[in-house]
């Protein structure tokens, strides 16, 4: 995708698809970066020695996605379905077919979401902690050892050898070093997922998703299979997925659709207690009038 010469017209929707992803890799980018300086502080500091230190192998979800995406939208077009349908000049957006759309928005979204969440929740507790040591560290040195901040770090640094729960207090302990590495792990997981992802055994929880996310209804999700996912999901030879796709619907989304429409007794108990209230308003407005008549 980087080139716009010699390629095809939805190749070049392709490409613009593609660019319109770039603030999203930038970001994730960003995020990275400061994430692997956090970790090198943690793992540089004094004292790293009492703990276990966190990996700095951090793969780019955001190289990931892109891949993934290219992967896909080849398969799709070496089944001959068309994936980039139209591009909007003014709003600058690409046009997708149905299937093709679900399949991206899903990983674009997860991507975003999930992968963006686990580094931003890493960076946000780094800090939270870090700020919590600066604070006792503080403390500490005006309480107890007012005279070592005269000294230089390295007499303090002496110091707090001597008291292991000064150490605690001042620099990352084991337990919270674990608690960060979850969220550098848990990203991790999601990376591998996303590069592990196939249309022939994930396009169904894609499509699923889709309507869950939109909140559609029965009927709708009937005018979306009917026209257009299940012809794509048999020209890509999945057409076991379509009678897995109706059952989930019918267990998920339909009992959904019943609620709505059919009353418990409590919801039954409460119209009529409505209903009996509004009546005793309206014959009590009713004898007022008649007294107020009766006056006149």
């Amino acid at each position: 995708m980087n080139s716009k010469q010699g390629i095809s017209t939805e190749d070049k929707m392709a490409y613009k698809f593609f660019e319109s992803l770039e603030n999203l890799y930038n970001s994730i980018n960003t995020t990275i970066k400061r994430t692997l300086e956090a970790i090198e502080d943690i793992n540089t500091g004094p004292f790293n020695g009492r703990i276990t230190k966190i990996d700095t192998d951090i793969p780019n979800v955001g190289i990931t996605l892109n891949n993934k995406l290219v992967e896909i939208y080849q398969q799709f077009k070496e089944k001959n379905i068309k994936v980039f349908v139209s591009y909007n000049k003014e709003e600058k957006a690409v046009n997708m077919s149905i299937l093709p759309s679900i399949a991206f928005m899903h990983l674009v979204n997860s991507t975003s979401q999930i992968a963006y969440y686990e580094l931003e929740g890493f960076f946000n507790r780094y800090e939270e902690i870090s700020d919590q040591k600066n604070s006792n560290m503080t403390e500490i040195t005006k309480s107890k050892f007012p005279f070592i901040r005269k000294l230089g770090e390295k007499v303090w640094e002496t110091r707090a050898k001597i008291d292991s729960k000064v150490i605690y207090e001042i620099y990352f302990s084991e337990e919270e070093v674990e608690e960060l590495r979850d969220y550098i792990e848990n990203y991790k997981e999601f990376n591998t997922t996303l590069m592990n992802y196939n249309l022939k055994e994930d396009i169904a929880d894609s499509i699923l998703y889709f309507f869950e996310l939109n909140g559609c209804t029965i009927d709708q999700i009937n005018d979306l299979m009917k026209n257009g996912i299940e012809e794509d999901l048999e020209k890509l030879g999945l057409q076991s997925q379509i009678k897995y796709i109706r059952e989930k619907v019918k267990e998920e989304f339909q009992e959904e659709d019943l609620k709505s429409w059919e009353l418990t007794e409590k919801e039954k108990r409460h119209i009529q207690e409505e209903t009996a209230q509004i009546a005793m308003e309206s014959l009590k407005a009713t004898k007022q009038e008649i007294n107020a008549e009766q006056v006149k």
